[in-house]
């Protein structure tokens, strides 16, 4: 494919006619301007045909975990906004970025070695998310984490938005259990790692397929900034059981329990799970009966 330049859109023209010499970051920030809907356009082909051929749709950009499409030809197919996001993310939600610090683009263009077009775009999409917040004259800055909301008002929205999802859900989840099973297989061997930001990576993504398998993929960046903003609220809950292989036996019950063929049932669990309640806090005690007669 061809694009053409009109004469003087990125020519600057001297007396005598010559074309001067352009700034780099002036030609990559208009190429990225001009390829990026033709590299998405694309991509949405692909995706459709993806969804033909298989009955299966799953967004590319739907996983936040790394390697949580490995197994799919397509895996490759992201933006580089997209990659760009995942890497800040990652940052954000293992602590590297201090709260309340700014998050400038002419540095993170040099870190990652891309122009400013896909760091904006990176940026805006991890302010939706609740990672960081806009602040006039400051731009960008790493977000405090709203504790006191948490209870009152996050997990009462996720349990809502989940709970709804599921519902709409139910009569389909048997196609998707394949990549439920790869996503409690990654968070297992995260637990026998003690990678904290993996078995977090894998809870998201364990969540975020129950509003995929509903089809409800233009709720996901709703989800994702109640989850954004709960991060310090998961990590602290993980903390306190001191073995992160706890985590990925907790979503391994949980998913016996959303295919146990009782929507109820699935319903109930999912809230307690969301809510730490009853349901969640007998399979932490499970864990530690097995934990300790395996130790013995």
């Amino acid at each position: 494919m061809k694009i053409g330049f009109e004469r003087g859109s990125i020519e600057n023209l001297n007396k005598n006619g010559s074309p001067t010499l352009l700034r780099l970051d002036f030609i990559r920030s208009f190429l990225d301007a001009q390829l990026y809907p033709i590299y998405n356009s694309a991509t949405r082909v692909l995706e459709i045909h993806y969804k033909a051929i298989s009955g299966n749709y799953i967004p590319f950009n739907a996983f936040q975990d790394r390697g949580a499409m490995s197994d799919s030809v397509f895996s490759s197919i992201r933006t580089v906004s997209d990659q760009v996001c995942d890497q800040i993310r990652v940052g954000l939600l293992s602590g590297t970025y201090s709260a309340g610090s700014r998050m400038r683009e002419e540095e993170l263009a040099t870190r990652f070695g891309v122009s400013r077009h896909p760091i904006r775009k990176a940026l805006q999409k991890l302010t939706l998310e609740g990672l960081l917040q806009y602040k006039p004259n400051c731009g960008a800055i790493v977000a405090l984490p709203p504790n006191k909301h948490v209870e009152g008002l996050l997990t009462p929205m996720r349990k809502q938005l989940e709970l709804y999802a599921l519902g709409c859900a139910f009569p389909r989840l048997s196609e998707y259990r394949g990549h439920w099973d790869s996503i409690v297989l990654r968070m297992t061997r995260a637990g026998e790692d003690q990678d904290e930001q993996a078995s977090l990576d894998c809870d998201a993504s364990f969540h975020q397929l129950i509003l995929i398998c509903a089809g409800m993929e233009e709720m996901i960046p709703l989800w994702q900034s109640i989850f954004g903003r709960m991060r310090d609220y998961h990590r602290r809950s993980n903390a306190q059981q001191n073995d992160l292989r706890c985590v990925a036996f907790v979503h391994k019950i949980l998913l016996e329990s959303l295919f146990s063929g009782d929507l109820e049932r699935a319903c109930t669990n999912l809230g307690s799970h969301i809510e730490g309640t009853e349901f969640h806090q007998k399979t932490i005690l499970a864990w530690k009966r097995v934990n300790q007669r395996q130790e013995v």
